[in-house]
């Protein structure tokens, strides 16, 4: 079938000038606001690299394909079979974002466009529960 060679080389070059344009972007002073589901922050008794070890044992990737906010210390994502995936930031001062959306390999202008972007707050903190103090 056609479609899936297609599919790999929009991945591939996604994957090669993603970076390229985030740098640019950042180097013209460009800056965007993460979206705004705060789940919480991390517990004060929590080290950032036991947080990223847990996430890392649930599933969660690096996210490469994902603009890189001020004070942003981890940026990772867990991919499901369905197309979406689940995102979460950590910032330096312990704050922890997350949300539900499609990925961008497979819906790339949905992604882009935040379409069906969710928070899923109750799912976020039977993940995280024993990390984060929530809001």
């Amino acid at each position: 079938m056609i479609l899936i060679p297609i599919k790999i080389f929009i991945r591939e070059v996604c994957y090669t000038l993603f970076p390229i344009l985030r740098w640019t972007y950042r180097v013209l002073g460009f800056r965007f606001q993460a979206p705004d589901f705060k789940l919480g922050k991390l517990k004060s008794t929590i080290q950032l690299h036991e947080f990223k070890a847990f996430l890392r044992r649930r599933g969660f990737e690096r996210n490469h394909l994902a603009w890189v906010y001020d004070h942003e210390v981890i940026n990772v994502r867990k991919r499901l079979l369905n197309g979406r995936q689940y995102h979460i930031r950590v910032f330096k001062n312990g704050a922890v974002k997350g949300h539900y959306e499609y990925s961008p390999e497979h819906s790339p202008l949905k992604h882009y466009w935040c379409e069906r972007i969710e928070a899923r707050k109750n799912e976020f903190k039977n993940l995280l529960g024993g990390f984060l103090v929530f809001k």
